[in-house]
């Protein structure tokens, strides 16, 4: 009876072990990274929008995010000084996990001059003009299968970026005309541009796009 019962346990027992890890990976979060975010538009730094990118991946809590950036600072040099036995642990000897997915990123300018508008005018000489634009950057992501190398999806958003401007040309003439300064032939123009902040605008795209990647693939 005593030797029944425990077949009977070690029975169970094995049967666990053996679907453990399925249940493990079934419950666990989609394990994802990407490597570098590439950007067409000037303002915008690829290596500081990958940084964004991986923060906002973090911070959804819907995904294991891999580091793949700084491995030669970080992971690389720990499992060094393991190895080289100046760290308790077996770290070294241990692989990476690998990702399950790939995120390949994109930042663009959509549409440089979505809508302008301009004013301009003369008082004693002095040329006044404001202008304002709205312009639009974009992000692409696709999300590649890991193993295959299949492009699986593909996110897209946008985001407005307004600029604003103005310039005032002829202050000689008008010093000479209004004031009665007489600036000798001297002329000036002072101009002022001022572009919602890059980063700020980069920031609320990427955060747009972890949304949907985070609702489409993320796990709680």
């Amino acid at each position: 009876m005593i030797k029944n019962i425990n077949m009977s346990w070690i029975g169970m027992l094995v049967s666990v072990l053996i679907l453990l890890p399925a249940y493990t990976l079934a419950g666990s979060k989609p394990r994802v990274t990407i490597y570098q975010v590439k950007s067409t538009v000037s303002e915008v730094s690829p290596a500081s929008a990958t940084d964004m990118f991986i923060t906002a991946l973090v911070k959804s809590h819907r995904f294991l995010v891999m580091e793949r950036q700084r491995l030669d600072e970080s992971v690389y040099r720990e499992k060094q000084l393991n190895q080289q036995g100046r760290t308790t642990g077996r770290v070294a000897e241990k692989r990476m996990t690998g990702a399950d997915y790939i995120f390949v990123a994109t930042i663009t300018e959509a549409n440089s001059g979505a809508s302008s508008t301009g004013v301009a005018g003369t008082l004693g000489g002095l040329g006044l003009e404001s202008s304002g634009k709205d312009a639009e950057i974009g992000m692409d992501v696709r999300i590649l299968d890991a193993g295959s190398g299949a492009i699986i999806d593909a996110v897209n958003v946008r985001k407005k970026v307004s600029q604003s401007g103005m310039s005032v040309s002829g202050v000689g003439s008008f010093l000479g005309s209004m004031m009665g300064i007489n600036t000798q032939g001297a002329d000036a123009s002072i101009s002022h541009d001022s572009k919602e902040g890059v980063d700020k605008a980069v920031r609320a795209l990427i955060e747009q796009a972890v949304q949907e990647l985070a609702k489409n693939y993320g796990r709680n």
